[in-house]
């Protein structure tokens, strides 16, 4: 049942931390790895299984002291984590062991990973607070920077809520970057950008609050999340904006309170926030499932159609045929012989080139 607590762990009970670190999931094991943030003699890791029992530990190096963010890839199994702080060190491999953690400095110190993002093509993305820049590196050399570009946000090294520090209220820590194919999106709550990941161009941005002069708390930042169709879901305080790929609004869900972090998985929401957990479905987040339906001609010398089945998605459809004359309904005829593509796109801009 949704929403039932099932356990709870301290993983670093015995460690005083004046900031927290991050967690990311094992979606095919189930198994939690937990970076700890902030600890003098070195961040630790810990790692639990589905039930909350520990698996694996790193007892921290002091080459290590932050481990603000972590991001793994069940496809590869590959995790990333980022750091930063005094100690020489931006970033480096999770061993899924945790026997050791082998630090990787590209930028030297007090230059935090406020938030990461691993994509399906190999390539690890990052926002780093202090110098505000977006870096993008490959998955097999992680010191091997491939573009730097200013985001235009305003953080700090600290005193930002990228980081959760627990005597402040307004602290959520959150993750404020996420890739959608090969396009980047970013928030830091008060505006949300649009990058192209392969060069890290600007393609669009949209201010969704208020950023009053001299806020040092900025309690509107929070999480963002996206799919494979462009769909983004950023929050804003205690609510939840659904934007499509050309950063419009298409819908405003409200939360009990501040929201902190959100996950896409298939049409479901997660979300965790101040005081509060949910988990919720959005009709709007199913990607179109096309099924192109061939009839072939009588005889040699006749011409073929083609219908395609639509299930999921938004309507209203666009689509397309590559035929002379051009046809745009969902039952095309007149084939000849050969390949015929389609281009197709959904209401919220999801495009799919395909072939018949």
């Amino acid at each position: 049942k949704f929403g039932t607590l099932l356990w709870t762990t301290l993983p670093f009970i015995s460690d005083y931390a004046y900031m927290y670190g991050d967690f990311a999931i094992d979606r095919y094991s189930g198994n939690a790895y937990i970076v700890q943030g902030l600890f003098g003699f070195g961040a630790k890791i810990k790692k639990l299984n589905p039930y909350g029992l520990s698996l694996a530990s790193f007892p921290g190096i002091k080459t290590a002291v932050e481990m603000w963010r972590i991001t793994f890839d069940p496809c590869t199994n590959k995790g990333i984590i980022g750091g930063g702080g005094d100690s020489p060190f931006q970033i480096a491999y999770l061993d899924t062991t945790l026997a050791t953690v082998n630090p990787i400095n590209y930028l030297g110190p007090h230059n935090d990973i406020a938030s990461i993002a691993i994509d399906d093509y190999g390539f690890c993305y990052q926002i780093v607070s202090g110098i505000n820049k977006i870096i993008k590196l490959p998955m097999s050399n992680l010191s091997s920077t491939i573009y730097q570009v200013s985001t235009g946000y305003n953080t700090a090294e600290y005193d930002s809520n990228f980081f959760y520090d627990p005597s402040s209220d307004y602290s959520p820590s959150y993750n404020g970057i996420t890739i959608s194919n090969q396009t980047l999106y970013t928030t830091d709550g008060y505006d949300v950008k649009k990058w192209n990941s392969n060069t890290g161009i600007l393609l669009n941005s949209k201010n969704i609050a208020s950023s009053p002069d001299g806020d040092q708390t900025h309690k509107y930042w929070s999480g963002i999340a996206s799919n494979n169709c462009d769909q983004i879901l950023v929050s804003n305080n205690d609510k939840i904006l659904l934007l499509d790929g050309g950063l419009n609004i298409l819908k405003t869900i409200a939360m009990p309170n501040f929201v902190y972090d959100i996950m896409i998985q298939n049409k479901n929401v997660y979300v965790s926030g101040k005081n509060f957990v949910s988990t919720f479905s959005l009709n709007e987040l199913t990607c179109p499932n096309i099924i192109a339906n061939i009839t072939e001609p009588d005889s040699c010398r006749g011409l073929g159609t083609a219908t395609l089945s639509i299930t999921g998605g938004i309507a209203p459809f666009t689509i397309n045929w590559s035929t002379t004359p051009a046809q745009s309904t969902n039952t095309v005829s007149g084939l000849l012989a050969g390949t015929t593509y389609y281009y197709f796109i959904e209401d919220n801009s999801c495009p799919k080139n395909k072939k018949s």
